[in-house]
């Protein structure tokens, strides 16, 4: 399983990007971040938008 960003994407849920995010790093034997230091390195390079559905990143998506 790889973690695939498209440039051209339009948004996608920040847990779920975590989510793939772990599973990537234990697929690859790399330590994982944890969802408090993982936020604040997305934002360094993705715009985080909130609403009342939860927090998404905008211009990401995940391949299946």
């Amino acid at each position: 399983m790889k973690l695939l960003f498209h440039a051209s994407a339009k948004v996608e849920q920040s847990a779920r990007v975590h989510e793939r995010y772990k599973q990537w790093a234990a697929d690859n034997n790399l330590r994982k971040l944890s969802g408090t230091a993982f936020g604040p390195q997305m934002k360094r390079t993705y715009r985080q938008h909130r609403n009342s559905q939860g927090t998404y990143y905008v211009g990401i998506s995940l391949k299946p």
